[in-house]
């Protein structure tokens, strides 16, 4: 379903970025990576479900596709809501419109 979409608005999967280590740094460093052996790719979003990026020069380029309900902010336990929604898919849009 997935590739049908990519399909009906023309878009493709440009690549996968290399596993180099896990955790928070992990991510960032395998972007990187993937990103400095391809210097046509000018324009780019991450989709992301996780909140780690709040640091460096990829914040503005990350959509985080979840968040805590606010009713459920002070619970220290409470479960992400995951997934591309409308807001999150206008945010990637945005991004990539940017000039």
């Amino acid at each position: 379903e997935l590739f049908e979409l990519f399909d009906k608005y023309r878009l493709y999967i440009a690549g996968v970025t290399p596993t180099i280590c896990n955790g928070p740094d992990g991510r960032p460093l395998e972007i990187r990576t993937w990103l400095s052996r391809r210097p046509e790719v000018s324009k780019f979003v991450i989709l992301d479900d996780e909140d780690f990026w709040n640091w460096g020069w990829m914040k503005p380029l990350v959509v985080t596709t979840s968040y805590i309900p606010a009713k459920e902010r002070d619970n220290k336990f409470a479960k992400r809501v995951c997934g591309l929604d409308a807001k999150f898919a206008y945010q990637a849009i945005q991004i990539l419109n940017e000039k």
